[in-house]
């Protein structure tokens, strides 16, 4: 299985960097995130586990902050 692991680097988040392993429910990653300011941003989405590679969707919405949804079982 496929563990997602995704973080956004960008102009004013240089302190702490927006990351997530599991919050889009089962082991899916999910960033709620109120920009800063204005600029370029990169989002980075990678594995929890060395080397693991598997498929992924990647989309970015603007909204409320989400619900919380069922935790990671591996």
């Amino acid at each position: 299985m496929f563990d997602a692991y995704v973080f956004l680097l960008g102009p004013g988040l240089e302190g702490e960097l927006p990351q997530d392993d599991d919050s889009g429910g089962d082991c899916n990653a999910r960033l709620t995130v109120r920009l800063p300011r204005t600029g370029t941003y990169q989002i980075v989405v990678t594995s929890t586990d060395k080397f693991a590679t598997g498929p992924f969707t990647l989309s970015v919405t603007a909204g409320a902050k989400p619900k919380s949804l069922s935790p990671c079982r591996r």
